[in-house]
């Protein structure tokens, strides 16, 4: 599979000059769309299972930062973590793990859908196609320039150690799952040009408003 064919099934993500040049790497799906299986993959990993939405989204479902008022820029935070109102059990096995990834990633997902504190974590993006953008936040670009969703579920992929997984472990990780990888830079060329009208929105704004 290329990357313009991406479809939002279970990927990993690497950015070879990540951590001084150790590497990271990232494994996600589309949050919509994510399959008890795939939540069971992710926890495998060793990250914590962590949904990344907007701000629009954030305030919607009724969620608040973490520790405080976000900082300023335009650098994702952390929200109050979830978990899906229709979970009947503890929230913590992957199939409820997976009913809420889904249930952040939905198209009509409001407060009423979703309590907090939960067993997912929640990132908020502001600006996904910023320079220095980390990894999860270009899982949401990448989304977004080629489904009709845009919130990533994803974790950290860990090596033996805990330590966070270098460029070499997440490809071999994605040949051991047979799934497709995509390298950061990749990323960037395409959301940013397939998503080339929000950017040239995002400028303007920023040169006439200087915000």
């Amino acid at each position: 599979m290329t990357i313009e064919e991406y479809d939002g099934r279970l990927a990993i993500l690497i950015d070879p000059a990540a951590r001084e040049g150790r590497g990271r790497s990232l494994i996600f799906a589309a949050a919509r769309d994510i399959r008890d299986e795939d939540v069971i993959t992710l926890t495998a990993q060793g990250g914590i299972c962590t949904v990344t939405i907007n701000e629009g989204a954030m305030i919607r479902l009724g969620l608040s930062p973490q520790g405080g008022p976000p900082p300023g820029g335009d650098a994702p935070y952390f929200g109050t973590s979830a978990e899906a109102r229709a979970c009947t059990e503890t929230g913590i096995s992957a199939k409820e793990r997976a009913l809420t990834m889904r249930t952040l990633g939905g198209r009509d997902v409001g407060a009423d859908d979703i309590q907090s504190p939960g067993h997912i974590m929640v990132q908020v993006a502001r600006n996904v196609l910023r320079d220095g953008a980390s990894l999860p936040e270009m899982a949401n670009a990448l989304l977004a320039a080629t489904t009709d969703t845009r919130f990533a579920a994803w974790a950290d992929i860990l090596d033996a150690s805990g330590e966070v997984a270098g460029a070499d472990d997440g490809i071999a990780l994605a040949r051991r799952l047979d799934v497709p990888h995509f390298l950061s830079s990749d990323v960037i060329r395409l959301s940013r040009e397939r998503l080339a009208p929000w950017v040239d929105v995002m400028r303007f704004s920023q040169e006439r408003f200087g915000a």
